[in-house]
């Protein structure tokens, strides 16, 4: 074993010397109290609770992805609880190889409600297969409302069988928003006859008129309905749109390349001299940089706000595909979190895996700098930029990352960020990242990376097992997710997970 990073030789994560000097009975007492300890937390997961700690407990637990949690998962579908029968359908999907939502479950749901809102989130976290939804579709008894939902992904992708069920429902439906989706949708299957209804829609005197064309933009965006381009474009230069709803059109014009749609943009930002108002305009830009002109940011290069100037320098060089990932990293040095979540973003979706790779250890690196308002946000970019690094499987993350662990610079903060990403990813394996890793002065962090070889099935030496089961019962300061995530593996080590579920669910 290596001496610690801080000069402090110890055994890996070992959490306290006298623990391990403990007779035998004190230990066997300490694993009666550990059991008692990790039944206790699961059991939090099955009562929902006024501050939402139960959602951060079961999304711990689903990101685990182990099928021997399904006893808990299908206690859960039985709730009376919304939120809670939808962790419970998510959770058994992930845990299964296929990783898909199981169908028959969904139709014995008999509130539509429920079901609409597990099968959006299901489709959210790609549970929901091209095939599942159609299947859905044809389901006789599900609410229209919920095929509408299912329908969106498979026009996106030019694969709905059938839409008869829009056009009906377009006709027959009261419900303002619903029919308007179906509007959506069929323009998009290719009748243009449908732009009339969305015309009509402006001129509606209905209070949620604009709330409509809101979530109507919002969807085209989300599933690249373009041929919506000419409408967004009329309610971005609607006499009267309120800022935001303008806004978000102008998006959506941009984004499908409505006729005009960049110089309504160069125009409004060229008349408004706000700083809050440029900078919302130039974010705009920055996030629809694959598909915009170089000019647009040409007058954003020459504005004197440093934030401003980096998304012109930033775009111009994504547009011109040259220098991408060192005008990138210089706006992500700025701390900014829309900017920052932004390089995250395209870096996962549109990088080179060599600006991908500069791009995301530059977000894990910004962990240590800037203002502390928003230190919160960038260890949870750093969190999410070290799973999306991870799971790019011609990256070599685990080196890279250890890198950055061994680095005496490196604070603990960011070290248990790349640790906690590390364990949400479905892909990493720690071998790289921990093996002969020197022992942190930080217990947490410590714990987190003991987690981590746990997770992945390392066998653990007696003093790690003892780390783990202090962990367990509130040593080494563990947020409460990653304590519910060191309960299971604790109890699955000592091959007590029938008995502890059995105390669990037994009440």
């Amino acid at each position: 074993m290596m001496i610690s990073r801080r000069t402090v030789f110890v055994p890996f994560l070992l959490l306290c010397s006298a623990l391990a000097a403990l007779p035998h009975r004190a230990l066997a007492s300490g694993a009666d109290e550990t059991f008692d300890s990790a039944v206790f937390l699961l059991k939090q997961c099955l009562t929902a609770s006024p501050d939402g700690r139960h959602n951060l407990l079961l999304r711990a637990l689903r990101q685990l992805r182990d099928p021997q949690l399904e006893p808990l998962f299908s206690e859960k579908v039985q709730s009376e609880s919304p939120t809670l029968k939808i962790h419970g359908l998510l959770g058994l999907a992930e845990a299964q190889k296929d990783r898909k939502l199981d169908l028959v479950r969904i139709a014995a749901i008999e509130n539509p409600i429920v079901q609409a809102e597990v099968i959006s989130a299901a489709m959210d976290s790609d549970l929901v297969s091209d095939e599942q939804a159609r299947q859905l579709l044809n389901w006789p008894g599900l609410e229209v409302g919920v095929k509408v939902v299912v329908a969106a992904p498979l026009v996106k992708k030019k694969q709905l069988p059938d839409p008869t069920f829009l056009r009906d429902a377009a006709k027959k439906s009261d419900n303002l928003g619903r029919a308007t989706l179906c509007h959506l949708m069929l323009l998009q299957l290719g009748d243009p006859g449908e732009l009339d209804h969305l015309k009509a829609l402006d001129k509606s005197t209905d209070p949620k008129r604009d709330t409509v064309r809101e979530m109507a933009l919002q969807t085209a965006l989300r599933y690249e309905f373009d041929r919506v381009a000419p409408w967004a474009m009329a309610v971005a230069t609607e006499p009267g749109v309120s800022s935001r709803l303008g806004l978000l059109a102008l998006r959506a014009a941009l984004r499908f390349g409505a006729p005009g749609a960049a110089d309504l943009w160069k125009r409004q930002y060229a008349s408004n001299d706000d700083p809050s108002d440029r900078t919302r305009l130039a974010l705009i830009v920055l996030q629809l940089s694959p598909w915009m002109e170089a000019s647009v940011y040409e007058p954003l290069m020459s504005n004197s706000d440093p934030l401003i100037r980096k998304i012109g320098v930033v775009g111009k060089a994504v547009v011109a595909k040259q220098n991408i990932a060192p005008a990138i990293v210089d706006l992500v040095q700025l701390n900014h979190p829309v900017a920052s979540n932004w390089a995250m973003m395209y870096a996962k979706d549109y990088a080179t895996d060599a600006d991908a790779q500069t791009i995301l250890l530059a977000i894990i690196l910004a962990t240590d700098s800037g203002p502390a308002r928003n230190h919160a946000q960038r260890l949870d970019d750093a969190v999410s930029a070290t799973q999306i690094l991870s799971e790019k499987p011609t990256l070599e993350a685990g080196k890279l990352l250890r890198s950055v662990l061994v680095d005496p610079k490196t604070s603990n903060d960011m070290a248990k960020a790349i640790l906690v990403g590390m364990m949400r990813s479905d892909t990493a394996t720690p071998d790289k990242l921990l093996e002969n890793l020197p022992t942190f002065d930080d217990p947490a962090t410590n714990n987190v990376a003991l987690l981590l070889l746990a997770k992945h099935g390392r066998k653990l030496t007696p003093d790690q097992l003892n780390d783990l089961s202090l962990a367990v019962r509130g040593g080494g300061s563990l947020l409460p997710t990653l304590r519910v995530q060191a309960a299971w593996t604790y109890l699955k080590i000592t091959n007590k997970t029938r008995e502890a579920l059995a105390e669990v669910l037994g009440g």
